[in-house]
């Protein structure tokens, strides 16, 4: 409404007695929170302000209603807080023991990454190997996801800008030998601790997380089976979307293209 600072567009639709007010805010800010409260102005058809389509005043209770082109109904209760996301996410997937060849010789992790095209209005997501003291940056091999065209295309050269910076890490295989899904039944889940560009720790865990790393695996077309963990998330793959093949491990009817294996 007024005083609101920035684009803001509504529709309103009828649903049997009652209406549906719908409101877009396009001048939200990354990162930021909002609560609105909507005023809805309403054309008064007694206004004198439209003339021979007016009622005519011999046929109105109060004349006075004539003056008055607008009936404004009250505000409406504040809404529920809305964040706008950053943009750039990361959600622990495993801790890793370094190989025999590693020259670093130090555990690394492998990090789910998932950063917003603002430009393009695509969302790229990749696993992205760190060491400890690291920044989730850089280029890998993941996916673009455009969803106004319902495709995901694999591409060797994302770019992953999270501007997080790896602190610790824990948890993950006891040794070579054994594989992240049995250190996570032996409650030994991966977790990880960064730090964000403005200060902030974040924690993440591979419990919490699993149902994240579970999405990743289907736009991925990979087993979804997850540190012994074999569901979908809320609502499952979906139906297909008219037009668009489906394809396996398809996540509500993406088309998939240019599928390679993944480099780390």
């Amino acid at each position: 409404g007024p005083g609101a600072g920035g684009r803001v567009t509504a529709e309103i639709s009828q649903l049997g007695k009652f209406y549906q007010v719908r409101v877009f805010d396009f001048s939200v800010e990354a990162g930021k929170r909002y609560r609105y409260r909507v005023q809805l102005a309403i054309r008064n058809p007694n206004s004198e302000k439209y003339g021979s389509q007016a009622v005519p005043p011999a046929f109105l209770a109060n004349t006075q209603t004539q003056k008055t082109p607008w009936k404004a109904t009250d505000w409406s209760e504040p809404t529920n807080l809305a964040v706008v996301p950053l943009g750039r996410e990361a959600f622990a997937s495993t801790v890793n023991l370094p190989e025999e060849d590693d020259a670093f010789n130090e555990p690394y992790a492998t990090v789910l990454t998932r950063v917003i095209n603002f430009g393009k209005g695509s969302l790229t997501t990749a696993l992205f190997d760190v060491y400890r003291g690291g920044m989730v940056n850089g280029i890998t091999e993941g996916f673009e996801i455009d969803p106004i065209q319902k495709l995901v295309k694999r591409q060797s050269d994302s770019l992953i800008e999270t501007d997080l910076l790896l602190l610790d890490m824990r948890g993950g295989p006891a040794s070579l030998n054994e594989d992240p899904q049995s250190a996570l039944k032996e409650g030994r889940p991966a977790e990880m601790l960064f730090l964000d560009a403005k200060g902030n720790l974040h924690v993440r865990s591979q419990l919490d997380d699993a149902e994240e790393m579970i999405k990743y695996k289907m736009i991925a077309g990979e087993d979804v089976s997850v540190g012994g963990f074999n569901e979908l998330p809320p609502g499952g793959v979906g139906p297909p979307i008219p037009g668009v093949g489906p394809a396996p491990g398809d996540p509500g009817g993406f088309e998939f293209f240019e599928q390679e294996g993944r480099r780390r």
